[in-house]
């Protein structure tokens, strides 16, 4: 005969252990689905992507730039005007350091160069500056490439083209930070919107914001520059390859998902507080991106 004593006790470790359970689960704001890419931290922060516009259609703008370039920071403003007010939430943006314009030199001794950037900018055989990519789109049948000049011209003609409708994939982000072992754990979440035939991939790009450096604009007197321009959305490094994380092979059918789990460390010496992952599902057919989003790296 079961006494009252087992009864209770039996009560309590149930609960117990529906408790312990309960709480190992990463609560998923995206209808209540439980994120499983990547396995629980314990301890770590969850930070979630964009929750209110994950079945928009987004974009990645791709500067190249410089701190010597003079033409640059008029140009970038107009990137960042979009990004930050008209197409907030919509539009986002790198800032690749390349070229001989990226080079320290007396005056600009800050060197944001980095190896991935620079081998993005030797691919496409430039050495120009400001220039810039548009959802990795040849506009025109001329190239990548969009020169300062045009940035608003290309933007609009995009805009009016339709280049924020009518998404083809769905993107969740989730990111677990570990303050205590500078460690995050980024998941990605594909969700098709209508068959996708063909390989695709990520595209990972790891950005600081906000960093205070000298740039040149030839707005100011003749040999005088800017010592405290707020350099924007840098691209620091990308988790992989800039041409992509393998993501969708084959096919992915309308309503399918793909989950797909990344580690990495900010570096020391970057404000992780500043940093953000921006990903980009990049069609390998066509090279053009289709679908972007981004998400902090930390609790801010």
């Amino acid at each position: 005969m079961i006494s009252l004593k087992n009864i209770l006790l039996f009560s309590f470790f149930s609960l117990t252990s529906a408790v312990f359970i309960s709480c190992d689960k990463v609560d998923d704001p995206y209808e209540g689905v439980l994120v499983s890419a990547c396995e629980r931290i314990p301890g770590a922060v969850n930070i979630w992507g964009d929750t209110a516009n994950v079945t928009v259609k987004k974009m990645i703008i791709e500067e190249i730039t410089g701190h010597t370039c003079g033409n640059c920071p008029p140009k970038t403003a107009l990137i960042i005007d979009w990004v930050d007010n008209d197409y907030k939430n919509q539009v986002y943006s790198v800032a690749f350091h390349a070229t001989t314009f990226a080079e320290p030199v007396r005056g600009y001794p800050a060197d944001f160069r980095t190896e991935k950037g620079t081998g993005l900018n030797d691919k496409l055989q430039n050495t120009s500056a400001p220039v810039a990519i548009f959802n990795r789109t040849d506009l025109n049948g001329t190239g990548l490439l969009v020169g300062g000049g045009k940035f608003n011209l290309e933007f609009e003609k995009l805009i009016n083209n339709g280049a924020l409708d009518k998404p083809r994939i769905q993107l969740k982000l989730h990111n677990q930070y570990d303050e205590t072992n500078n460690l995050t754990q980024l998941s990605i979440t594909g969700s098709a919107l209508e068959d996708l035939a063909g390989d695709f991939t990520l595209i990972i790009y790891v950005l600081e914001d906000k960093i205070i450096s000298d740039q040149k604009d030839y707005g100011f007197p003749a040999g005088d520059h800017i010592t405290e321009f707020e350099h924007r959305h840098m691209f620091r490094d990308a988790i992989g390859s800039l041409d992509g994380n393998a993501f969708i092979s084959k096919e992915l059918n309308k309503g399918e998902k793909v989950e797909k789990c990344f580690s990495y460390s900010i570096d020391s010496n970057w404000n992780i507080y500043n940093c953000v992952y921006l990903v980009a599902v990049k069609d390998n057919s066509t090279g053009e991106i289709i679908q972007s989003d981004e998400i902090h790296a930390s609790n801010q």
